[in-house]
């Protein structure tokens, strides 16, 4: 773990390259591979990845294409990264849940690994069903009737 919270030399550059992209535009691999003179998508792929957090803390958005390089993302582009990012966590929700159903002999287990098992899986459970097509589908109709944002209390609600 790094002590000076500085960036390295070549996440700096990387970062310095990617600020300076206009919304919408892209830089390939190649390009940042010729920057830094190293490939950031093996070695060097924590340099990018540090540019992209330190970015996103700027409020700038720079997704990947896949094998080609990175995109500072629109609006439009941003809105939409929600979904996948909803469809990433079910699939983790479920994988999490795959593996709590797992355990065999749940009596022998100590006191505490049975109340966090099924902590645990309560709560995968009620963020399985809240991730559904059909509960999200409930939430955006909501949200296109009423024209504005739901406060997170208010779509809890909507799950009763």
């Amino acid at each position: 773990m790094r002590t000076i919270p500085e960036l390295s030399i070549d996440s700096k550059l990387i970062y310095e390259k990617l600020v300076s992209l206009n919304p919408g535009e892209s830089i390939t691999y190649q390009s940042l591979n010729e920057l830094i003179g190293r490939d950031v998508q093996n070695g060097a792929r924590g340099n990018l990845v540090t540019a992209k957090k330190q970015l996103l803390n700027e409020g700038v958005v720079i997704e990947t294409i896949r094998n080609v390089g990175v995109k500072r993302l629109k609006d439009a582009e941003i809105a939409f990264s929600g979904e996948y990012a909803i469809k990433k966590a079910r699939r983790a929700i479920q994988k999490g849940s795959k593996k709590l159903i797992c355990v065999k002999d749940f009596d022998s287990m100590p006191q505490d690994a049975q109340l966090k098992h099924n902590f645990s899986l309560s709560v995968l459970g009620a963020l399985e069903m809240i991730t559904k097509p059909q509960s999200i589908k409930k939430i955006e109709h909501k949200i296109a009737e009423e024209g504005v944002k739901i406060a997170a209390g208010k779509t809890l609600e909507l799950f009763r």
